[in-house]
């Protein structure tokens, strides 16, 4: 029996590596190598449909894409790789991939090339539209600073500085959502009313008054600071009431 049993496991190891080698397993792992490849091109795919589908949405902010001569002989080229390839497919069914042509690896290739370049499309027209948005409420960090210390401005720079980090936060990548160009648009009108509700185009003794209080050591600075200039904006503006004098 000992030996019957070790011929039995003989033939079913060498039974195992005959199926493991058959045609069908071969197959199979093509197939399941093949299927990866094509998923992985999918998701690119997929995401490049929802930019389409939300910038073109949007045409009022977004111009339809455009391409040079170059990349429309590109554009050809992946169409004529991809109809070569399913004839490849057709006729050559798994071994597809070990063709001599080899129109698989070379429709995945451009594919990829393309793909690459319309995303960049995209981020370009995005990145245009975002500018002409921030080009409203744009403000140096030096003069936004000034603004904190101006007691009737104060709540108005804290509420520009955080819904700007909202927008900052929102605009940092390609839209998937329709509703996101919505909640930009409402972000960057905030920001363009409350840019309008500083006092940024302030005189050069108040701007250096207010940059030197905005430094934080105690909110103090020289009484020299208080020139005639100074003093009259501050009374045009119902500041003074926020300052005092001490004396050392």
């Amino acid at each position: 029996m000992p030996k019957l049993l070790d011929q039995i496991t003989i033939f079913d190891t060498e039974l195992q590596h005959v199926i493991n080698g058959s045609e069908h397993q071969i197959a199979l792992d093509e197939y399941q190598l093949i299927s990866a490849k094509l998923s992985a091109v999918q998701v690119k795919l997929v995401k490049l449909n929802l930019y389409n589908d939300v910038l073109l949405s949007n045409s009022k902010e977004f111009e339809s894409l455009t391409f040079n001569g170059e990349e429309k002989q590109q554009l050809n080229d992946l169409n004529f790789s991809f109809q070569s390839l399913i004839t490849s497919w057709n006729e050559l069914d798994y071994k597809l991939r070990h063709a001599n042509d080899n129109f698989f690896s070379t429709t995945l290739s451009l594919l990829d090339s393309v793909m690459t370049s319309i995303k960049t499309k995209y981020e370009s027209l995005w990145s245009i539209w975002i500018s002409e948005l921030r080009n409203s409420f744009e403000v140096s960090d030096e003069l936004l600073e000034t603004q904190k210390t101006i007691h009737h401005l104060a709540a108005t720079h804290a509420d520009f500085i955080k819904t700007r980090e909202q927008f900052n936060q929102v605009t940092m990548s390609l839209p998937e959502h329709t509703s996101t160009i919505k909640i930009i648009k409402g972000l960057a009108e905030k920001l363009n009313s409350l840019y309008n509700q500083m006092e940024l185009k302030l005189p050069e003794g108040v701007k250096k008054l207010f940059k030197e209080l905005s430094k934080g050591f105690g909110n103090n600075a020289p009484i020299s600071f208080l020139t005639p200039e100074v003093l009259t904006w501050l009374e045009d503006n119902n500041e003074t009431g926020n300052f005092v004098v001490k004396r050392r």
